[in-house]
């Protein structure tokens, strides 16, 4: 006999008048962010024809994580607060990029002394003339925070991040002609999804009766579930020589501070312009997965040390209720 009990509780509050849910401000920014790139892994070599299809020491590298460049981008970020009782305010805020995407193309022409940084034999990925590098990153960042005023300048905050970095690399490599024929991919991808409490304060000093600076501060210790999925093709995409999954529990470090600087134009509307700096730490980024083992080992390579820097400016308003 199965014995399926349901307790249902009940509870009734009434929120006093002087603590009804109001809004108190709304921000619409245009952040203009850079991200920093990869460590420096050597993602393709060229052979020094010395030995064979496995790495060497005189190798000459041609290509690494570090060569991929995600410059300045123009990104949106919203910002709502609520005041549910006196001397409290609760923010909302959340601000996503698209896909950074970066692509490395070589050809060597008759030249075929590309060779990838496998320790295992390949068919395309050695004594090659053509290879494409890609990766690709994407964020999404959203942010709850309780935020008090300790005085009329300083203020702390208190609250919980959700940060999610979605990453993809690819290397491509082959013989080919002239025209793209009998290439192979090896693809890996990543995500991970960042969560956890936070706390950091805010000073905000008048200058004049319509200009006022700014600086926040604030960082968390958060839990990583990072996801990989990766797989090596070869013999023009038509032999699967490995394939990976991976999920795991790490944590992580996100931080951040900001300069702003705010013109009230009217009673209600005020100007912002800032800067702002965030470095994440924790990450599975997707090339320093990049598995050199023999024979691409069944566990893979899995390595969630990665950090990134985000740092750009910040244009917006700032409506007041």
């Amino acid at each position: 006999m199965t014995l399926v009990l349901f307790a249902v509780l009940v509870c009734e509050c009434t929120i006093p008048a002087s603590a009804q849910i109001t809004w108190t401000h709304f921000q619409a920014d245009t952040l203009i962010l850079q991200r920093s790139r990869a460590r420096n892994d050597v993602l393709l070599n060229a052979d020094n024809g010395t030995a064979g299809y496995l790495n060497s020491a005189d190798d000459i590298a041609l290509v690494s994580a570090k060569d991929f460049d995600f410059e300045y981008e123009a990104n949106i970020r919203f910002a709502i607060g609520f005041d549910v009782f006196p001397g409290t305010n609760t923010e909302l805020s959340y601000w996503g990029t698209g896909f950074w995407e970066d692509e490395i193309v070589v050809d060597r022409g008759l030249t075929f002394d590309l060779i990838a940084p496998f320790d295992t034999a390949t068919v395309n990925y050695t004594s090659a003339n053509v290879a494409i590098l890609g990766y690709a990153t994407r964020s999404h960042n959203a942010e709850i925070n309780n935020i008090w005023n300790l005085n009329t300048e300083l203020s702390m905050l208190a609250g919980v991040r959700f940060f999610n970095q979605a990453e993809s690399f690819s290397l491509t490599m082959g013989q080919s002609g002239g025209i793209l024929a009998a290439t192979s991919t090896y693809k890996v991808e990543t995500d991970n999804y960042l969560i956890g409490p936070q706390i950091g304060f805010g000073y905000r000093v008048p200058v004049t009766p319509r200009w006022s600076i700014a600086g926040t501060a604030k960082g968390g210790f958060l839990f990583n579930i990072h996801q990989q999925n990766s797989f090596l093709l070869d013999v023009g995409n038509t032999s699967t020589l490995a394939t990976f999954e991976r999920s795991e529990l790490e944590p992580s470090f996100i931080g951040e501070i900001g300069l702003s600087t705010f013109y009230r134009f009217s009673k209600g509307i005020t100007f912002r312009l800032g800067y702002e700096v965030m470095f994440v730490n924790g990450l599975a980024l997707a090339p320093e997965q990049f598995d050199r083992g023999p024979g691409l080992s069944a566990e893979g390579r899995d390595n969630h040390s990665g950090s990134i820097f985000f740092d750009g400016l910040l244009v917006g308003i700032e409506i007041l209720h």
